[in-house]
């Protein structure tokens, strides 16, 4: 059983690739959970030696007691221990999943999606909006955006296939007086080059997600759809980008003629140093009645993107709350078994003076203890998962992500076990106070 544990942390912590991260994940769990039910006897003992003065002191007697009958129905209580490995495991490795998301994105929105206000229209934007609009009172810069949906081909596309096309001013990403800046993977580009390309208008900038998936890179070209029929792309650098689920390719605004012409899509405005954002929203809205122009301010914009990335997470949470449920009926049906095998030893006790509260407290203190014990197990292989799970949500989701390792749930893990063994245990702590001795004596003696 030990070496079963260690072999399942072994494989939590094995390089693999991106692709074979979430199969290595299942088999790490299900190697760990088989090593800890079999090594339990041998851990149940020495654990409860630490656990049995807190024990007493919570519960009295019925502590006493709950720890030796954890420990001589340590076997099954071990399958019941696994199943909490499992779920704690579980809910701080998906649970660093999303961290490590949820920070990429607000990593990225720091320093490449920056700006005062966001402002969209439900009509065409005039080909002088940008001229006019930094000629209201308190705007400094107006800068374009166009998004466009264009086909590339690569040799493992020779069809082609449709990714985003991001059209932005090469001022915006000035290093040195742009406002905002672009993310490179390190060793594909820099912010220098990066800016000199887009100015030139003659390469572009491809995603994190076309290197990986597709393999371009700097010095590769990519084969894009213009107005004129495909043509070839120098790629100046690999930047982070979540535009178009990561497929996406930066252009500069002054190719747009080249995919399908129009204005802007999107404008992002800076306001001048002192105003404030609010204010010169409504100025902007007062100055263009007839576009009915929907101007968001960044605060804003950035706590719906975020939202929305909360959300494509809410059936994950489900998962992780059903994981949850599972672990705490393990627990209850193994509590079941053990008050079952153990009736004639309770009605015995109930018959010297063992009253039903403190059959209930017995019940309870080995709940908590399982619980505790896989909590503790779990919470220490599920930071050991968060890499390998983060890992396999890359090469689901196309992004790099860094793990990010959820410290608080860990924590949480350990403090709300004894709740969560408290709530395992309250269905057989109930049906067993509630059994008479003198039944309970009879049952036995009938199946003796």
């Amino acid at each position: 059983g030990a070496g079963l544990m260690v072999a399942g942390a072994a494989l939590s912590q094995v390089p693999f690739e991106p692709g074979a991260a979430l199969v290595a994940v299942c088999l790490a769990l299900a190697v760990f959970f088989v090593g800890v039910s079999l090594a339990a006897p041998g851990m149940l003992g020495p654990v409860l030696k630490v656990l049995r003065p807190g024990l007493v002191r919570l519960f009295g007697g019925p502590g006493r007691l709950a720890a030796s009958f954890a420990e001589r129905n340590a076997p099954r209580n071990g399958v019941a221990i696994g199943t909490v490995v499992v779920g704690t495991g579980l809910v701080i490795g998906v649970g660093s999943m999303v961290a490590s998301i949820n920070a990429a994105i607000a990593s990225w929105m720091d320093t490449t999606v920056v700006g005062d206000l966001y402002v969209t229209t439900p009509v065409s934007f005039p080909p002088d909006f940008a001229e006019r609009a930094e000629a209201v009172p308190g705007v400094d810069v107006a800068s374009g955006v166009g998004i466009r949906l264009v086909r590339f081909r690569s040799a493992e596309q020779p069809s082609g296939r449709s990714i985003a096309v991001v059209l932005a001013d090469p001022d915006r990403f000035d290093p040195e007086s742009g406002f905002g800046s672009l993310q490179y993977i390190p060793g594909h580009g820099d912010a220098a080059s990066g800016h000199a390309a887009l100015e030139r208008g003659d390469a572009v900038l491809v995603s994190n997600t076309m290197l990986d998936r597709h393999g371009f890179d700097v010095g590769d070209t990519i084969a894009l759809r213009t107005s004129r029929g495909f043509e070839e792309f120098p790629v100046a650098g690999v930047i982070v980008d979540f535009t178009g689920g990561g497929e996406s390719v930066l252009a500069s605004i002054e190719r747009m003629p080249d995919f399908g012409g129009g204005t802007p899509d999107l404008f992002i405005l800076t306001v001048e140093p002192g105003e404030d954002p609010a204010v010169v929203r409504e100025r902007l809205l007062a100055e263009f009645p007839e576009l009915y122009l929907d101007a968001t301010l960044n605060v804003d914009y950035r706590r719906n993107v975020l939202r929305i990335t909360d959300q494509a997470f809410a059936t994950t949470r489900v998962l992780l709350v059903i994981a949850v449920i599972v672990a705490v009926l393990g627990v209850a049906n193994t509590l079941g078994m053990n008050l079952v095998s153990r009736g004639h030893e309770i009605a015995v006790l109930r018959t010297i003076g063992l009253t039903r509260g403190g059959l209930r407290r017995l019940v309870v203190a080995e709940g908590i203890v399982v619980t505790v014990i896989g909590a503790a197990l779990g919470a220490a292989f599920g930071l050991l998962l968060a890499r390998i799970v983060t890992t396999g949500a890359g090469a689901v989701t196309g992004f790099r992500l860094e793990p990010v390792v959820p410290t608080y749930l860990a924590v949480l893990a350990l403090v709300a076990s004894p709740l969560v063994g408290l709530a395992a245990s309250l269905l057989p702590a109930r049906r067993a106070a509630q059994v008479a001795p003198a039944r309970a004596l009879a049952d036995w003696s009938q199946h003796a």
